[in-house]
Order: C-alpha cells, then structure tokens, then sequence
C-alpha cells in the first residue's frame, strides 16, 4: 500500500512541528498509529485514532531543525492491524522577506551547481558525486532537463542539500515544440508530468524551489501548471525560465532567475538570458542585449553562472591554463553574489561532464560537453578545488551570545569562546573539530601563572567578517590582548599586545662550558589543534638552497606524526605548513607574516597530577610547591626505601614525568602489581654536565617510565623508591611531577605554535646563539592561521 505523506513543516514563531498522512481508503474504520522517532531512535510524539478521509495531523514540539549544515531528520511510521509504513521526514521553516529568503529564520545564501542525474544513474555514483559536493561545501542542486529520482532527493535529505527540482520541460517556444498555448497538450504534457513530480517529491525537506520548466517561453499551459501547483504546494518558491517572458498580469515567480550573468554586471538586478548580438544598440557598454525589470522586488538567483570553460576550445589547445584561470572568474562571480543581499545565490555550470547520450533529445546531437567540474567518472577536474576554495568561503557570521558563552557561525565555520576563561574551547569546520584551544602566549623558558581572563567581546562588521578581543593576564604581573580578526573563508588572523609584564625574563648562566644567552627560547602565539592531526607539509627558507631526503631542515617537506624527529622539529623561516587529519580532512594551515618560525608539541588530553586523587601513596612522601619548573608547580618527593606511589588509570598506556636531580636516586616500576623495570635513576644523564650551571641546575618535566602497548582497560602503575644505594641518603630521593594517560577516548591534541623570535640559550660550549630574547610591555605577536577542510 502507498501511503502520501505530506511535507512536515514548522510554523514560523510556534516552535511546533507537524507531520500530516494522508488517509488511504483502504484503512477507513481501522484504528492507526502515526509515530515519530529521532535518529537515535527515541520516540518523540504519538498519536493514535480511527482512520478517516482527510489528513491525520501529529503535533510535535520544538522539533530540531533540517539543514544543509545540520541535516537532522526524524522517522515517521503509521502503523495498523497488520501493516506499517515509513517515511523519513524534517522540519523546517520557510520565509520570504522583501528580496530575502529565510529559512529557519536565518537569510540562506545558495551554493549551487547545476546537476544533470542520468536515468538510472547507480546509487553508488550518486553517492559519490553528492559526497564530493557536500566536501566542496555546495548546499545547493540546481535539476538540467528533468527532475531528480527519489533516491536522489533521500540523500539530499540525509546529506543536507536544498534543491531546486526541475519539471520536464526545455525550449519551450525556442528550440523545442511551441506547444505552450496548445490546450491540446495541456493535460498530458504539462500538468501530468508536473503533478508527477509534486505528489512523489513533496515529502523530501531539501526541495526548496519547484521549477516550471528550463529555456521555455511563457504560455497558457504554464498558467496552469503554475495555478495547480499553488494550490497544491503553498509554501515553496515556484521559478520559471525565462521570467521576462511571463506577462505583468501573472507574475507568479518566488524567485527571478538570471542566465549567463557577466561578472562584470550587478548581482542583484533582475535580468533575463544574456544574448549578445554585437550591436551598438544593446544600451550598454558589455554589449549585451538584456532584458531588465527595473521594478521586481523578489530575490535573484544567478541559476546558471560560471560555465566551466569547455566550449573555449582554441583558447583550451593554445593554453590549457585556462582551467585555472576559470577559479579567477568563479571567485569574482561569488564575491559579488555574496556581495549582494537581494541575491539568493547561483549554480556553476555544471557538475559532471556529459557523454553523447542516445536516449536524449537534449545531447543526443552533441559530441558531449565537458562541462563540469567532474569527469565523467565522477573524479575532480582542475575546476573541482577552485569550487571547494570559493564555495568554502562561507558567508558573514552571525553572533550569539549569553552569560556563558559566545559563538560566531555561519554555514561552514563554528567558533565557540568561554566568557569566563576568555578563551577559544572550539572552532569547527562543517561540524569537525579543527582548534580545541587558544590563542596563548608561547614564552618558552618562562613558568607562567594560569591564565586569567578578564573581558570577551565581539562584533561582526557589514562585510560579514568578526572581531574578537580576549583580555586577561598571566598572575597580577601581565596584562595582555589577544584581538582575532576571523574571516568568512577559515582565516584567523590574531595580534596579541602585551600591555603590562613584570615577570623577569631567564638570566644569563655560567655553564658547565660557556655563558648561556638567557632569555627565552620561544615568543610567540599558539592555538591547540584538534586531536587527531596526524600529518604535516611545510615550505620554509632553509640554510641551504638544497637538503638530502627527509633531512628534519628540509625546505619543503611531508611528515606523520610518528617520524618524530621531522614532524617536531622547528620549522624556522617556515612561509606556510599545513596540519590536517588524513581521515577527516580538516586542516590548519599556518601562514608566516615576516621572518617567524612553527613548532608543533603534543598537549596531551587526560593528565593526573602529583596530587590528584588517582595517585595513592605509601609510606613518607613530601609534598613540595615547586615553582621553577614543575607542572601547576608541585612535586611529590620521597626517600625512603619501599615507599610506593601509585596511580589507577583507564587506558592503553602511560607516562609518568618528575624530575632529573643531583639529590634523586633510584627507583623500580611495578606494571598492574607486577615488577617490570628495576633499579632506574632519576638522575642527570652524564652528557647533559658539560651544560649545566657551575652550582645547583635541575631538570624538570623528564619522562621516567612509559608504556603504551596495554589492552583498553583498568591499569594501575607503581613506583616504588629503592633507597640505599649509596652512602648518602639525601641523594636517593624520588620526586614525582604528573602521569600522562594514553587512550583512544582521550587521544592527545597538537600545540601549534607560530613564534615571532626563537633561540637555543642553552647551546653553549663555544657555539653560536641569537641575541637573548625578551618579552616586554609594546610587544606586538602575530599569528595567521586558516582552517578548513580538503576536498575528497
């Protein structure tokens, strides 16, 4: 049995939803079930009553939205005596404001291509191009020459893209038959296919605009077939090509579509198909004869804008370069569409090459048009990534705030700031996580008091970009700014101006050989990538023009994370690095402004410290607050032999960090109660004496045991001090700092640090140091990152 459902919709203000099925007689005096659930299968809203003719309507309240960016649906089934039925629906509002469209009473700006789906396209090839898409962040598919199948607009619905869906109608009047007027032809060639289409599509919440035919000339039938659809769909955007030809007296256009917009033209005014004709009378100096109506006031949408260049063909054999120049077009067009408000959005055309087909009238005379940004094997041509950079733009960003927090979104980008920390805890990229943490101050060599935010705020300029301005300080002795000037398209671009520093800077130390520079060895900005960064690329000014493969100092460069050396390593007079996520694509790209170096460092994500509640100790252990160096500035010591500190943790491994001391001896590793290392030293390594200080130096912050090859799970890990292996009890004390968790549910974040000067204070021994570098009041750091997401 077919069942009819009706498209939910969610009334503008009510915050209620409804799902309406149409009665089917067949189940007339049968009591039905109409019921709806959530993704994740909770049941939200249920009804049950007699069956009777009409419509049975579901109220369910505060439904979550659809969207492209969140494409949240429900699953609705009716339910009888021996029978269901099932149907996946959303909820969305749909407003028109003056030359706006609102749609959850947000302005939608349309990210189209045009897409030709051929008749039994394999669901598998619609999968992939629709994903391909989605990543080029398009939120809009324009239907060529016929409406798209079913299986087509379910993964619209699932994936997020609004569509315009197309009746079966091209060149009408023009190249095709001019039946328009004919009322012989009314029922079978216009209202059927149209009715068709409506009744089997209008359940599917992506279709944003019914489109009543493609090239065509107005006519009687179309009255109709716009007159039926009205009252058969009130609520979506009805279009016509071309609209200057429907008469004063009808206009029941949404929507005004324009063809082949020159860039050189305004977005935002309503034209018609651009013709040329080389005549000095075309009344204006592009040359075009256009139709103009001066006194629309609806929204334009540029339906068919940048072609691919694919009919240029001299130009394509002299220089196929073409293809690249075509990304300067696109971001043209797209800068003056987002320009413009009155401007709905556009589709490039088009997305997949077309082949001779003999089945259509519509190509069956061509050789085939190269034409999309796809080849015909659904793999991207040069046009693809120029799409992902321009469409991945984003338009301008809307603020919302509360006591808590404030957030900047637009459709691709996410920025979440703590109003009390005044700091970044999330940005996001099409609902990814990219930063999880930022902006700091990077002083390598400094031990900074926690951060202390004292102001957040934020605007957002007429251009659609935003303003960010977190203030705080490290302890009473600093005050700084950190000012984030985040672009619609991923850029972020961050000052920090120091105001006030009274935090001594490192002196200078007589080592073991030489006199070490003092001062800092990094000053600079950092943020906090997202865990599962795994990959770096990088183009730097080396020393040398010309370095051996895999050389850490390579000028250019590609590392995993787990070719340490390479990927850790200093990237000085770096001109760009990029950081992605292999699996999921998003990225951050670092962009140097000046002589600046990078640096990435593991922050790892699940830390116990010396003093929390998982460490257990036995027997006497001192606790001492150490501000040097250690981590919060504390540290657990003991000497006495026997004595245990051990820590529970859920995981697949650990580290444990104290320090290396001239005081520390020796101490043994017990793993889930069973002795695994014996007698290891917390002491100097020998070669580090020739660069230590003449009296007392200490290290901080040293690895003493790691382990990272555990099943998932419940461990503990034990140290135990020795003690007595030597004639001087106070050099056998153990001292402890913090354990680093490792585990699939914590994985470890990148600190990505973009230093503005660096040096090496400690390489001594008659080497070469840069001048000390210091961090004072007038200090100006700067950081220029860009996040997105590669194409698939």
């Amino acid at each position: 049995m077919k069942l009819c459902w009706e498209r939910p919709a969610l009334h503008a203000g009510s915050g209620k939803g409804a799902v309406c099925w149409q009665d089917a007689p067949a189940l007339q005096g049968q009591t039905v079930t109409l019921r709806l659930q959530s993704q994740a299968g909770e049941t939200v809203a249920v009804k049950s009553c007699p069956a009777a003719a009409g419509l049975v309507e579901l109220t369910v309240p505060h439904p979550d939205c659809w969207s492209p960016a969140q494409p949240r649906l429900y699953q609705a089934a009716l339910c009888w005596p021996g029978g269901q039925a099932c149907c996946t629906v959303g909820f969305g509002s749909l407003q028109r404001a003056g030359n706006q469209v609102l749609w959850n009473g947000q302005p939608i700006k349309l990210r189209g291509i045009c897409c030709n789906e051929k008749p039994g396209m394999p669901l598998a090839d619609i999968r992939r191009m629709l994903q391909l898409f989605k990543a080029a962040n398009v939120n809009y598919l324009r239907a060529l020459y016929r409406p798209f199948s079913p299986a087509f607009l379910a993964l619209c619905d699932a994936l997020g893209f609004f569509v315009e869906d197309a009746a079966p109608l091209n060149g009408i009047g023009g190249e095709g038959p001019v039946t328009q007027n004919s009322p012989a032809h009314r029922e079978a060639c216009y209202l059927a296919p149209l009715q068709e289409m409506v009744e089997r599509d209008r359940q599917h919440i992506c279709i944003l605009i019914w489109s009543l035919g493609q090239d065509c000339v107005w006519g009687s039938n179309f009255s109709a077939m716009y007159r039926w659809l009205r009252a058969a769909d009130a609520e979506r955007l009805v279009t016509f090509h071309l609209p200057m030809t429907v008469p004063q007296t009808e206009q029941p256009l949404d929507v005004w579509p324009v063809h082949y917009r020159d860039a050189a033209l305004p977005a935002g005014e309503h034209y018609d198909q651009m013709v040329i004709f080389h005549s000095p009378g075309a009344g204006n100096a592009i040359g075009y004869a256009t139709g103009r109506d001066a006194g629309q006031t609806m929204p334009v949408i540029q339906d068919i804008y940048a072609p691919v260049p694919c009919a240029n063909l001299e130009e394509i054999r002299r220089d196929p370069g073409i293809h690249e120049f075509w990304g300067e077009s696109l971001k043209r067009h797209w800068q003056a569409i987002q320009a413009e408000p009155g401007c709905l959005g556009g589709a490039v055309l088009a997305a997949v090459d077309e082949v001779p087909d003999p089945a259509s009238a519509i190509v069956a005379e061509r050789d085939g048009w190269p034409w999309g940004v796809l080849h015909t094997d659904f793999t991207p041509k040069p046009e693809y990534h120029h799409l992902c950079m321009v469409y991945g733009q984003g338009d301008g960003f809307t603020l919302r705030q509360n006591a808590g927090v404030l957030a900047l979104e637009n459709s691709t980008l996410h920025y979440r700031f703590c109003r009390k920390s005044c700091q970044l805890e999330t940005a996001t990229v099409q609902g990814l996580p990219v930063l999880c943490g930022g902006p700091f101050l990077q002083a390598t060599g400094l031990h900074l008091p926690p951060w202390q935010g004292t102001g957040c705020n934020a605007l957002v300029r007429a251009d659609g970009s935003a303003e960010v301005r977190l203030r705080g300080g490290y302890g009473e002795g600093s005050a700084l700014e950190f000012v984030l000037q985040l672009q619609p398209d991923g850029t972020i671009q961050t000052v920090c101006k120091v105001d006030r520093w009274n935090i001594p800077m490192p002196f200078h130390v007589k080592a073991g050989i030489g006199l070490d520079a003092g001062g800092l060895a990094e000053k600079g900005i950092a943020f906090l990538a997202a865990p599962g960064m795994q990959r770096l690329m990088w183009e730097r000014e080396g020393l040398w023009s010309w370095y051996p493969e895999n050389h850490p100092g390579a000028n250019t460069g590609t590392a995993d994370r787990a070719e340490t050396e390479r990927f850790f390593s200093m990237k000085h007079a770096f001109r760009r690095a990029r950081l992605w996520n292999t699996e999921n694509r998003v990225q951050v790209v670092a962009v140097a402004q000046g002589a600046q170096s990078l640096r990435l460092e593991e922050s790892p994500t699940l830390v116990l410290d010396d003093r929390s509640d998982a460490v257990v100790y036995q027997g006497d252990w001192y606790e001492v607050d150490e501000n040097c160096g250690s981590r919060n500035g504390t540290e657990t010591m003991s000497n006495q032999p026997g004595a245990t500190a051990t820590v529970h943790f859920t995981g697949t491994g650990i580290t444990a960090y104290g320090a290396a001391d001239l005081l520390n001896g020796h101490y043994d590793i017990l793993l889930d109660g069973s002795p695994v290392a014996t007698g290891l030293r917390q002491y100097p390594q020998s070669q580090e004496f020739a660069v230590m200080s003449r009296g007392y130096e200490k290290r901080y912050q040293v690895p003493m045991y790691q382990v990272n090859t555990l099943p998932f799970g419940p461990h503990s890990l034990t140290i135990r001090v020795v003690g007595g292996q030597t004639q001087k009890p106070a050099a056998e004390y153990v001292t402890l700092d913090y354990f680093v968790v490792e585990s699939p549910q914590a994985p470890p974040a990148l600190r990505v640090i973009v230093n503005q000067q660096f040096n090496y204070p400690r390489f001594v021994q008659g080497n070469y140091h840069h001048e000390k570098v210091v961090l004072q009041p007038g200090d100006l750091l700067k950081s220029k990152l860009w996040i997105g997401r590669e194409p698939l």
